[in-house]
């Protein structure tokens, strides 16, 4: 009888888990702040909290160290082209079919337009409204969304583009879980793929510093 009830005990826990919400809130101002939500808890992940500040200095002293050792190599145009191709249209269907699960109680995008050549502000301007007219009212059609306001603008006196923003993410656990199985296979693909370019473009490079030097 005591394992029957522990076993009702464990299945009560998994199920209270498995519908607690989880969520993220990240708002930039020229600055980002991320909190996360697990259940009624949130908590700000970034800017690190200042406490512990020396022994992230040293961790960092010591993260730079191994980047100056192994330099980041940033995607070429493939890489870029294969990554849009592929995880795109991957994300697209796993928000289609776990979408609803999907709540944004909260999206504030306010962006005004701004540089030194007023040609190339009003072409960025035109394109960036055209680009949120056609995937708002998509997103809108697949996640539930609740305040929305985006509001783009230009500015030509300003030297640079301003932009201010807020988005509140909220998901169950399960689906949470779902959509990351069901992004994992794609995923998968992705990275195999990625690292044959990323070999396949080394090696050219090597085949082309050969030649050089011969």
């Amino acid at each position: 009888m005591t394992a029957l009830w522990i076993l009702l005990g464990l299945v009560a826990l998994l199920l209270v888990l498995a519908w607690m919400p989880v969520g993220a809130a990240v708002a930039y101002d020229g600055a980002f702040r991320v909190r996360v939500q697990v259940g009624f808890l949130r908590f700000t992940v970034y800017p690190a909290p200042k406490e512990g500040k020396k022994e992230k200095k040293g961790k960092k002293k010591q993260s730079e160290a191994k980047m100056e050792k192994k330099p980041f190599s940033s995607p070429n145009r493939r890489q870029i082209r294969y990554s849009v191709d592929t995880l795109v249209p991957a994300l697209w269907r796993a928000l289609v079919r776990f979408g609803r699960r999907i709540r944004v109680p909260l999206l504030r995008l306010h962006v005004a337009f701004g540089g030194e050549d007023p040609a190339d502000v009003a072409v960025l301007y035109g394109k960036s409204q055209a680009a949120v007219a056609t995937l708002l009212p998509l997103l809108e059609g697949v996640v539930r969304f609740g305040e929305t306001d985006v509001q783009l603008a230009t500015d030509y006196r300003a030297e640079r583009t301003v932009l201010t923003g807020e988005i509140d993410i909220q998901i169950r656990l399960w689906a949470l879980a779902a959509l990351g199985c069901s992004l994992l296979k794609s995923v998968v693909t992705w990275l195999r793929g990625y690292r044959a370019l990323k070999a396949e473009s080394e090696q050219t490079e090597r085949k082309a510093g050969a030649a050089s030097a011969a």
